[in-house]
């Protein structure tokens, strides 16, 4: 495909941040996770946008901008293992040809730093910017928190030596891998709902569809391989802002989220069924609650990380 590309510029608050916010600090979880960026595309089609391109382009600049100065941290620089130093150098804003559609629709790409927002931030931050593309006032909208993930989560500094490369080896492999898109359609998912039931059991959408896919992961990783059964884990993100005892508010800015392991280990005798690993998704987020999170709370929790 042949790109254009129309402009390419940098997007700054509409107002300065003010010199005692200069300085964000990011919490320990944060710390957790590695320096990359993470896109999100969205597409709108000729009735969503209801104006014509070059209006669109200019109202989502003008509202990035709006909204930069709420969420200033995005609009900064890392300044270290602990701290975004909020200069607002501002965001990139590239506008390319292939980004217009015949039909008049458009898409628009997000690519934030992973280890200052999570998803339910992002989605406060466009749901802000839309809201100022709208017309909406600023002082009617829900403005972020900023506090609360590092005064429960303080960062630590320094970290563990070769903390980084053990987090980055973690995430991150290197080779050449397939992305498969899976869509269930709400009648297949009634009858798999069906099919989990079991002892009592009335599993979620999101609990019978991981069920589904961890059952043939495995499946087809037994196949390929040649080898007998072998234990096998389906992780799962949780949003800890539901989840803590403290009251965290839903608009509060970091990566507020934690990894469930379900284990299912064949040698203990359990055949694999969709109904026992459905029902082994959702022991394993249902520990993620309060008490277990309380853990990595305060100063205890980057104990439990230490690398030598």
């Amino acid at each position: 495909m042949d790109v254009d590309m129309i402009c390419r510029e940098t997007v700054k608050p509409s107002s300065a941040t003010a010199a005692i916010l200069r300085t964000f600090k990011i919490s320990f979880l944060d710390q957790l996770i590695p320096t990359f960026y993470t896109p999100l595309i969205l597409f709108y089609s000729i009735e969503d946008s209801g104006t014509k391109h070059e209006r669109s382009s200019s109202v989502l600049k003008a509202s990035v901008s709006e909204a930069l100065t709420c969420f200033y941290p995005l609009a900064g620089r890392t300044g270290g293992h602990g701290f975004i130093n909020c200069n607002d150098e501002g965001a990139s804003f590239a506008e390319a040809q292939a980004n217009v559609f015949e039909c008049g629709g458009l898409a628009i790409r997000i690519c934030a730093l992973h280890i200052v927002i999570d998803a339910t931030t992002m989605s406060h931050f466009l749901s802000y910017c839309a809201g100022i593309a709208r017309g909406g006032s600023v002082e009617e909208l829900p403005h972020p928190d900023f506090g609360t993930a590092s005064s429960l989560f303080p960062p630590r500094d320094p970290l563990p030596k070769n903390f980084l490369k053990v987090m980055e080896r973690g995430w991150f492999k290197e080779g050449k891998f397939a992305i498969h898109r899976f869509v269930f359609d709400h009648k297949s998912i009634s009858i798999l709902r069906e099919r989990a039931r079991e002892g009592g059991l009335t599993p979620t959408r999101h609990e019978v569809v991981s069920g589904v896919i961890w059952k043939h992961a495995t499946a087809a990783s037994r196949e390929k391989s040649g080898s007998p059964p072998r234990i096998s884990i389906s992780i799962h993100s949780t949003d800890m802002r539901q989840r803590m005892k403290e009251k965290i508010p839903k608009c509060a800015v970091g990566n507020l989220l934690w990894s469930a392991f379900a284990t299912y280990d064949p040698s203990n005798g359990t055949s694999g069924t969709l109904p026992h690993l459905v029902r082994l998704v959702r022991e394993s987020v249902g520990k993620t609650n309060g008490d277990y999170l309380r853990g990595l709370a305060g100063d205890g929790g980057s104990e439990l990380f230490t690398v030598d």
